[in-house]
């Protein structure tokens, strides 16, 4: 950039010089530097002196200077400042970092230089309160911009705070930023987050833009602590209700966890309010599902915690349907539970006679038969005996002459179909009297096959002489049968006796247990 421009100065050789010979006291001098001309009185003819014109107005010639030249009282003019006489020519006194324009009527500001405000002095930078202009100058920043880079850049303010080049009231601060009084800017907030804030330290935020304001810091949602959250609306953390771990708002249907109480649908309840078919987990505070789906009640979530049930019957832990129900229960529409059956009823439909479906054993192991009108007993009725295998009472079998009988087979004999009078044997069945069965006689009182005496392995009777073989004692020792002396008796009859009362003239026969002749 240019300073003032200058004009040439007139030769000094064409300059007329005032005659120093002139008396001062005919030179009344008056000068006016904002005229740019110098003033002296006439001569007393009237006429001026070199150098000088009539004043057509006054008696005064006026001495007439070339542009930056200053008139002299001599009569001379000289280089006005800050110009300076060069080649009899006035051109600008150009100091350090300048150098003379190519038309020598300025001074211009050497490469990498910039001229001040003033146009007095080059500088390496504009000074303060100044920017550099296109042309090489500096301008003086417009206010309220205390320093700048351009007209409107401001990198500082007299005023109000910087931000973004400009200078702006505190309550234009960009959000994230604070009005920093000491260093006059928009500062950015401490929190990255942070909407504003009261100033630049951590734990100064007012308000976030994403997150949520909690004791002055911004939040993510998942890190805010026990029982508050984040309300999206105000971007504040916000307190649960009374009891509420985790929440999503306040009132009922906003809780997620609970410090106190169980979770249900979003609100903390207390145990007793865990509705039907959930159980108070004290490990997940929260009313959970019961295992069973058909549980009304449960004391935890595992498979056989069931106490009560809805439309099925509690067994065992287990809500299972009527046809699942163990042996032994039944199902208690009234209780939804199964209850035990009769002793020895493996199946019934309630408790008592009329109600047993099967019979079965007890504890002891005694059997039980179903009768034919709904008891379990453990003898059936006169004219029925007990079938084990089926635990029923089942009608004896008459036409073999069983009168009665239980599980073991016939307990009392009679007549068959065909009339014949049936004794009672040892395995249980009716036969008939002449048939053989060792150790045993038909005793007709009884109709029963009744044991022989001891040793004594066929008999007609108890009699000693209704002997017909004989065997060995339980003490072991051998008898041998001898005949009947009576003549009137059977000869097949006789007496069984050890082998030292067999007759003179016979001797015990081991092979036969006959006394032998």
């Amino acid at each position: 950039m240019r300073f003032s421009p200058l004009l040439t100065l007139t030769s000094l050789s064409t300059v007329a010089l005032a005659s120093t010979n002139h008396p001062s006291s005919t030179l009344d001098t008056l000068a006016s530097e904002s005229q740019g001309f110098h003033l002296v009185r006439r001569g007393l003819k009237g006429d001026c002196m070199a150098a000088y014109i009539a004043n057509k107005y006054s008696k005064y010639c006026k001495q007439q200077c070339p542009l930056n030249q200053t008139p002299q009282f001599e009569g001379t003019c000289k280089c006005r400042a800050p110009y300076k006489l060069q080649s009899k020519n006035c051109v600008p006194d150009c100091q350090n970092g300048s150098s003379i324009n190519n038309t020598r009527t300025g001074c211009i500001c050497r490469a990498g230089k910039v001229t001040n405000v003033d146009k007095t002095k080059c500088l390496t930078v504009c000074s303060g309160g100044s920017y550099p202009v296109g042309d090489g100058t500096c301008a003086k920043c417009p206010l309220p911009f205390s320093k700048c880079s351009s007209a409107t850049v401001a990198t500082a303010c007299a005023s109000g705070y910087l931000s973004a080049g400009q200078c702006v009231t505190a309550a234009l601060c960009p959000t994230g930023t604070w009005a920093d009084k000491t260093g006059k800017t928009c500062s950015p907030c401490a929190d990255t987050d942070a909407k504003s804030c009261s100033n630049g330290s951590v734990g100064t935020a007012l308000s976030c833009n994403t997150t949520y304001l909690f004791n002055g810091t911004c939040i993510a949602g998942a890190n805010l602590p026990a029982c508050y959250y984040g309300d999206d609306t105000t971007h504040t953390a916000k307190a649960c209700n009374t009891g509420v771990a985790t929440c999503t708002g306040i009132g009922a249907g906003n809780a997620l966890s609970c410090s106190t109480g169980f979770l249900l649908s979003g609100s903390c309840v207390d145990s007793s309010q865990c509705p039907s078919g959930t159980f108070a987990d004290s490990v997940a505070k929260a009313c959970s599902p019961c295992a069973d789906p058909d549980a009304s009640s449960c004391t935890d979530g595992k498979v056989g915690s069931a106490f009560g049930c809805k439309t099925l019957y509690l067994s065992l832990g287990t809500c299972v349907a009527a046809a699942d129900i163990p042996d032994g229960y039944y199902p208690d529409d009234t209780t939804r539970t199964t209850k035990p059956c009769d002793t020895g009823v493996t199946k019934c439909t309630g408790a008592g006679d009329g109600n047993p479906l099967a019979c079965g054993s007890d504890a002891a192991g005694a059997p039980y038969f179903l009768t034919p009108d709904g008891s379990c007993l453990t003898e059936c009725d006169w004219g029925t005996g007990g079938s084990v295998p089926s635990h029923t009472c089942v009608a004896c079998d008459s036409a073999a002459g069983i009168l009665n009988c239980d599980a073991q087979g016939a307990k009392q004999c009679g007549y068959n179909s065909a009339g014949d009078l049936t004794y009672l044997t040892p395995t249980h069945n009716c036969e008939l009297p002449n048939v053989d069965f060792p150790g045993y006689y038909p005793d007709d009182t009884t109709a029963t096959f009744e044991p022989c005496n001891d040793g004594i392995e066929t008999c007609l009777g108890l009699w000693e002489d209704q002997a017909l073989s004989c065997g060995t004692r339980k003490d072991g020792a051998r008898l041998f049968f001898i005949a009947s002396s009576d003549a009137s008796e059977d000869a097949s009859l006789g007496y069984c006796i050890v082998a030292a009362d067999c007759p003179d003239g016979t001797t015990a026969d081991v092979a036969t247990h006959t006394c032998k002749a």
